[in-house]
């Protein structure tokens, strides 16, 4: 992760994905994966023991799926940034 990180280019904001099958396939797969995330969260919540390493794994795997995305993207050519330099700034939000 720390690698694709620090490629130079890489995006590391909010994107609009899907201009790229494999890039899609792989916030696809992340999508799936921060569910997953949500339901051990609600089962620890619920009172079950839940390893906290499940919930750490989760949450950085979908880090590297989105990263991984992102990369696919970029090695493609195609600009997937949701803001561009006319638009940056707090808007709406602290993304925004």
């Amino acid at each position: 992760m720390d690698r694709i990180e620090k490629t130079e280019g890489i995006l590391s904001d909010w994107s609009l994905p899907g201009d790229v099958a494999s890039a899609a396939a792989f916030d696809v797969a992340r999508t799936m994966c921060r569910r997953a995330e949500r339901c051990v969260v609600r089962i620890a919540e619920m009172g079950e023991t839940v390893d906290r390493q499940v919930i750490t794994y989760l949450n950085r795997l979908s880090d590297l799926l989105w990263l991984i995305g992102r990369l696919l993207e970029m090695k493609a050519g195609v600009d997937s940034r949701l803001r561009d330099d006319e638009h940056a700034g707090n808007k709406w939000s602290r993304a925004w």
